[in-house]
C-alpha cells in the first residue's frame, strides 16, 4: 500500500549531532556503564528555588489557560527592563514576542523574513538548527566560515562573496555555541556594515550573552545605529537561568515585522503557557545571585579545563563565554575511532562536524559538569587524546 509522499525537507534533515551522541551514551548507561556527558550544552545546576515557586504558585492561581501569542504583559514588560540592564537598549513591550525557546524565535524569524528560495546566511560551525529550519521554510541555508586560526571571527570579505540576489538574511550567534568566542564591537560594526551594505535582515542569537568570562559585558550589534529595524534579538532562559526543560525564549522585534511575528506564533503555537511565563519573570525581577554563580562557576570550570588540556599539549581555543572549549585535532588521521573509544572510557565529547564543515578535526568539550567530574574527565581525555 502505498501512501501520499512526505515534504522534500523531511529528507535532508536529522537529529542535531550532540543528541545523537548523547544517545549514544544513554544507551551505555543502560548497561549499566557511568558517562560523563560533556557534548549536550546543559548547564548542570537546577533551576534557582524562587522561578520553581512562582510557577507553582502561578499554578495554584489558576494560571493554566490560553494566554496573549505575544506572551504574557508581566513577562514581555520584565524582558523590557532586562533589555535596558543588559544592552543598554530602549525597546517597547510591542517589540517583544515570547517563544518556546530560542528555536522558537529562530523559526519565526526565519519563517516570517524569508521566502522560498531565499538564501540566509549561517555559521559554520553553528547550531544546526539554523540549517535544518532554514530548510525547513523552503530557504536556502548558505555556510560562512568561522575558522579555528582566524579566532572563530567572521571575515567580511569571505562574508560578501557569499552574497547573491537571493540572500536576505545573516545569522550571528555571539557568545557563540560552539566555539565561545565573542565578537569584538570592531567586528559588528563590520557587520552592521555589511547587513546595511547588502539590505539583510539580521537574526542575532545572544542566548550565552551573560555567561562572559571577561570584565566587562559584551557589546550587541543592538546598539549599533541603524540595526535595530533590522535586527532581531533573540535570547532566552535556558543557560543564564538553568531553564533548558523550561522551553522559554523571547525576541526583540523590528517594530515594522512585530505584527507579522505575532501572527506566524498566534497560528503555530498559540502561544507560551502563562505559568511558564510568570516563572520567566520571576528570573528577570528576582535576584540575580544565580546568573552571577552560574557565570562564575562556568568560569572557573573553563580554567581548569583549559589548564589541563595545556598540561597534556592539546591545542585548544581559549573561549571568552558560554560553556564550551573548542580542541583541535586535526592532526589525528580517524578523530572519529578516537572519540568513540574515549566515549567507551566513559566520556562523551562532541564532534565538531556535528556543527558544520568547518568543524572538521574539532571536538567541542561543554564544561556543564561540576569540578569533581571533569577531573575524571580529563584524566581520560589526557590518555586517549594527549
Amino acid at each position: 500500500m502505498t501512501t501520499p509522499p512526505l515534504a522534500n525537507w523531511t529528507s535532508t534533515i536529522g537529529a542535531a549531532g550532540a543528541f545523537e551522541i548523547w544517545e549514544r551514551a544513554m544507551a551505555l548507561e543502560a548497561q549499566g556503564r557511568e558517562v560523563i556527558h560533556l557534548e549536550i550544552g546543559e548547564p548542570d545546576f537546577d533551576t534557582p528555588l524562587h522561578i520553581i515557586k512562582a510557577a507553582h504558585r502561578s499554578m495554584l492561581a489558576g494560571r493554566t489557560r490560553y494566554e496573549s501569542s505575544a506572551g504574557s504583559i508581566g513577562l514581555r514588560n520584565a524582558i523590557v527592563s532586562f533589555i535596558k540592564r543588559t544592552r543598554g537598549a530602549d525597546v517597547d513591550v510591542d517589540q517583544v514576542m515570547v517563544t518556546h525557546g530560542v528555536k522558537g524565535t529562530l523559526f519565526a524569524a526565519l519563517a516570517t523574513c524569508l521566502n522560498p528560495g531565499d538564501e540566509v546566511l549561517i555559521p559554520d560551525p553553528g547550531l544546526p538548527g539554523n540549517r535544518e529550519i532554514s530548510s525547513i521554510v523552503g530557504a536556502t541555508p548558505v555556510p560562512y566560515p568561522l575558522l579555528l586560526d582566524d579566532g572563530f571571527l567572521p571575515n567580511i570579505e569571505t562574508l560578501q562573496r557569499l552574497v547573491t540576489d537571493k540572500t536576505r538574511a545573516i545569522i550571528l550567534n555571539y557568545p557563540s555555541n560552539p566555539t565561545g568566542s565573542l565578537f569584538p564591537q570592531d567586528t559588528l560594526e563590520a557587520l552592521a556594515d555589511f547587513s546595511k551594505r547588502n539590505n539583510l535582515w539580521v537574526l542575532a542569537d545572544e542566548i550565552y550573552y551573560q555567561l562572559y568570562f571577561t570584565e566587562d559585558a559584551p557589546p550587541s550589534i543592538y546598539n549599533i545605529d541603524g540595526m535595530p529595524e533590522r535586527t532581531i534579538l533573540m535570547d532566552g532562559f535556558s543557560k543564564s537561568y538553568a531553564m533548558t526543560g523550561w522551553r522559554l525564549g523571547f525576541g526583540i522585534w523590528p517594530k515594522a515585522i512585530a505584527p507579522a511575528a505575532y501572527h506566524f506564533i498566534l497560528n503555530n503555537v498559540s502561544g507560551v503557557a502563562p505559568f511558564i511565563m510568570d516563572a520567566g519573570e520571576a528570573a528577570l525581577n528576582g535576584p540575580q545571585d544565580s546568573v552571577e554563580q552560574f557565570r562564575e562557576a562556568f568560569k572557573q570550570r573553563c580554567e581548569y579545563v583549559s589548564g589541563r588540556l595545556a598540561d597534556f599539549g592539546i591545542k585548544h581555543h581559549v573561549p571568552d563565554a558560554g560553556m564550551y572549549i573548542m580542541l583541535d585535532m586535526r592532526h589525528v588521521d580517524n578523530l572519529s575511532e578516537l572519540n568513540y573509544k574515549l566515549l567507551n572510557e566513559g566520556v562523551a565529547l562532541l564532534p565538531g562536524t556535528s556543527m558544520g564543515a568547518q568543524g572538521e578535526g574539532l571536538l567541542r568539550l561543554a564544561f556543564v559538569q561540576e569540578l569533581s567530574k571533569l577531573e575524571i574527565a580529563m584524566e581520560k581525555i589526557g590518555k586517549i587524546l594527549g
